[in-house]
């Protein structure tokens, strides 16, 4: 399996170690659940030990980055397009953009920041940039503010190649 490099980008407070937490033991959880690539898994940095050790000390998703930086882990995970380290990185295989679903006041600044970076050259995702609304939960998961959101990056170019 190819390891490919993820960059999580955004604005403070728009939860991106939250997300990193939530990809993490998400995933390698499904792979322990259906019983497969176990080693792999190990070489990610979170064994069936170390889930116990999450469950038992309350760690949420957003103190899982912090849990693995303290140990010297790598901050990876499977998906089912490959394996996946989490790296700041300028070129990054995949990038994904958060955005603070909750806070619109937020939106356009976010959008034209990250117009910016690809424009300047400063983020170049080699194959794909993905731009998450998150904390849709913070407004009823509307429909609306989700397109509002999408509506404010779509007005900016964001074409980096």
């Amino acid at each position: 399996m190819t390891l490919r490099s993820l960059s999580v980008l955004g604005d403070a407070g728009a939860g991106k170690k939250t997300l990193v937490g939530c990809l993490i033991f998400i995933v390698l959880f499904i792979i322990f659940l259906i019983g497969s690539c176990y080693a792999n898994s190990q070489w990610c940095g979170l064994g069936l030990p170390q889930l116990e050790e999450l469950e038992r000390k309350g760690i949420q998703y957003g103190d899982i980055v912090t849990f693995f930086e303290k140990r010297g882990q790598p901050l990876c995970f499977h998906a089912p397009s490959g394996l996946f380290e989490v790296e700041k990185s300028q070129m990054p295989d995949v990038a994904i953009w958060v955005v603070d679903g909750s806070d619109l006041l937020t939106w356009a600044a976010s959008a034209t920041k990250l117009a910016a970076l690809l424009s300047s050259g400063e983020l170049l995702p080699r194959e794909r940039l993905v731009i998450a609304i998150n904390k849709m939960d913070s407004v009823s998961w509307s429909e609306k503010i989700f397109k509002d959101a999408v509506h404010v990056f779509s007005v900016l170019n964001l074409n980096y190649r």
